[in-house]
């Protein structure tokens, strides 16, 4: 039952990073990685980039859910619950 919620939480938070990765191969690959995330990060971006990362959680919740793997849809779920709060932390407190 832990190694469920525990492999859900990780592909809840690895969905983000591979959209921020996605975007950055297709739109940002002549620049570098760490001056992409920083000049993302600078600009406000790099919330919305996390939130769009946030709403593949719920396609990936969705399918867990549909295959009736309900710990892992448990594990996504925490993960997005993380992934928000460092959003909002990211928007509001830095």
């Amino acid at each position: 039952m832990g190694k469920k919620i525990g492999l859900g939480f990780l592909s809840g938070l690895a969905a983000p990073c591979l959209i921020v990765s996605i975007i950055y191969i297709f739109k940002y690959s002549d620049y570098e990685v760490l001056s992409y995330l920083e000049t993302s990060y600078k600009t406000g971006l790099l919330e919305k980039k996390l939130s769009l990362g946030a709403i593949l959680n719920l396609g990936i919740f969705m399918l867990a859910i549909n295959l009736k793997r309900e710990m892992i849809g448990r594990g996504i779920f925490l993960a997005t619950l993380c992934w928000g709060a460092y959003i909002v932390y990211l928007k509001f407190f830095v």
